[in-house]
């Protein structure tokens, strides 16, 4: 699971950096308000923090079905 998390968050990036690329430039960035920049910022901290999220949760699935394989290979040998 913490790989394909790991895939997924490098898919993320790729599109944010595409994104950022093609929509931000020294024009767009002079018309936006204080606050149109705050929000942005807000965004990339929220998705920040998801990435975060989402490998912690991988990690415990991980070991949550490394500890189910193990309790079912001892069930078999009953």
């Amino acid at each position: 699971m913490k790989e394909a998390v790991k895939n997924l968050i490098e898919s993320m990036d790729e599109l944010m950096n595409r994104l950022m690329k093609e929509t931000v430039n020294r024009d767009t960035l002079k018309n936006m308000s204080a606050d149109d920049l705050s929000g942005i910022k807000q965004c990339f901290k929220v998705i920040d923090a998801s990435k975060e999220l989402l490998l912690a949760e991988a990690d415990k699935l991980d070991r949550i079905e490394d500890k189910l394989d193990k309790l079912l290979e001892i069930e078999s040998r009953k």
